[in-house]
């Protein structure tokens, strides 16, 4: 059948590179096709997604060749890059900045626990020592009086 044969081209070309516009371009078939097959054929869906597979740790591999190349050619851009990505020492610091409709829900939940926080320290009779308001972010409040 034609199908099976430009299916199998299809995937063998997606393997040798993991793109799908590439892999249609040198086969000769258009991306909605393969992505018609892909929501109509379990079966290439499962081949397709293990030639993507094999065609990315392929170019992952010759991507690390090329990052221990630099390294062995005492590239320190390479050897950051390597640091960076494979000794925890070396990692920056992930830091979580909540997205604008999350900062509401984060203050809400703040307020929760500092609400629940004094209902334990009531239970001991702990005094509960209200925050005072900030200052306007990049003002320092006068000392003068």
């Amino acid at each position: 059948m034609k199908k099976d044969r430009l299916t199998d081209k299809f995937l063998e070309e997606l393997e040798r590179t993991p793109v799908v516009q590439i892999a249609c371009e040198k086969v000769g078939v258009s991306r909605n096709t393969v992505y018609r097959w892909i929501k109509e054929d379990v079966d290439f869906r499962a081949r397709f997604n293990d030639a993507l597979s094999v065609g990315e740790d392929v170019v992952s591999d010759v991507a690390e060749s090329n990052v221990l190349h630099g390294i062995r050619n005492k590239d320190f851009r390479y050897t950051n890059l390597w640091l960076a990505t494979h000794h925890p020492r070396y990692r920056r610091p992930q830091i979580y900045r909540p997205a604008a409709a999350d900062e509401a829900e984060e203050e809400r939940k703040r307020e929760k626990a500092k609400k629940r926080a004094a209902e334990i320290l009531a239970m001991f009779d702990v005094p509960v020592i209200e925050d005072k308001p900030s200052p306007p972010s990049g003002k320092r409040p006068s000392r003068r009086k």
